[in-house]
């Protein structure tokens, strides 16, 4: 087992003559160089030996899309060699909710920010927070499906009372009956 910069290797000897075996301890290798890796504010460091060999997970977040890893305004590769250390920040782009299940599952996973780019049919309630800003990128209409008769939206307020379907005017949301 080839020892990291987080384990511990092992090597094992055998013996021909008596079928016995040895396993010696392998020290872990040195950390030369560190990624510190920023995705919404919450820092991760990945820790490197010498060879400076990395590969990066691709993060997801709810509602957006992953534009890259980027150190400054350069973009960063995902994989490759360092060879010093380096602090990249992951960058999303919001992104556009065209149905219902997009609209639904992104309200109900807590996404903190919704951007309609399409009229939508709502077939449930929807719940929404004080903790989700919806905006639009036009005028767009939410219709009540015929088969659904329950109530379209339980609204949340913020602090000051505000209601977030509309915010700052950015989106004009029609419901039909």
């Amino acid at each position: 087992i080839k020892p990291t910069c987080d384990s511990e290797g092992e090597r094992r000897k055998d013996c021909t003559l008596c079928d016995n075996f040895v396993t010696e301890i392998l020290d872990k290798l040195p950390i030369v160089y560190t990624i510190t890796v920023d995705i919404d504010g919450k820092e991760t460091v990945i820790n490197l030996p010498e060879d400076g060999i990395y590969s990066l997970s691709t993060p997801s977040k709810l509602g957006y899309t992953f534009l890259g890893f980027f150190e400054g305004d350069r973009e960063f590769n995902a994989s490759g060699v360092v060879t010093e250390s380096k602090s990249i920040t992951a960058k999303f782009q919001l992104s556009e909710t065209k149905t219902f299940n997009e609209l639904k599952t992104r309200i109900d996973g807590g996404v903190d920010k919704i951007l309609l780019a399409s009229d939508i049919t709502l077939t449930d309630t929807i719940y929404v927070t004080g903790n989700t800003e919806i905006t639009a990128k036009g005028n767009y209409t939410l219709t009540r499906d015929a088969s659904f008769l329950g109530e379209l939206f339980v609204l949340g307020e913020d602090n000051l009372g505000n209601n977030l379907i509309l915010k700052d005017k950015k989106a004009a949301l029609t419901i039909k009956p």
